[in-house]
């Protein structure tokens, strides 16, 4: 399973659409206490796609968080505000990698079927 947040259902659905054509299970939220509501499997085989800035909470808290509960999956971070200091944040709280908008769609597939495979 793959889960897909962003701050834009658009963008969100979107995304979706180019996943599923490679052949992954999605499932979108409408936020991230949504996300953390929805108490994830750790045992799940899940790669978390997720933007910085969201209304409700920002990525790096939900995945911290996440993390807390015990999810310990692969995760990336998609940001319109990248920058060395956010990009070092997200890789301490165990963002696997940090894209920067616009997406590099090839990239971001690439990544997702090397985080796969090594689940």
């Amino acid at each position: 399973m793959n889960v897909v947040f962003r701050r834009r259902r658009s963008g969100a659905e979107s995304l979706r659409l180019l996943l599923a054509a490679r052949g992954y299970d999605v499932d979108l939220y409408a936020g991230g206490e949504a996300l953390l509501e929805a108490k994830l499997d750790s045992r799940a085989r899940t790669c978390l796609i997720v933007d910085y800035l969201m209304p409700d909470i920002d990525g790096l808290t939900l995945l911290g968080r996440l993390r807390t509960q015990g999810w310990s999956e692969s995760a990336l971070l998609i940001t319109g505000h990248f920058n060395a200091t956010l990009e070092a944040r997200a890789l301490a709280v165990g963002f696997s990698r940090v894209f920067e908008k616009p997406l590099d769609h090839e990239r971001l597939l690439d990544s997702v079927a090397l985080l796969k495979a090594s689940l």
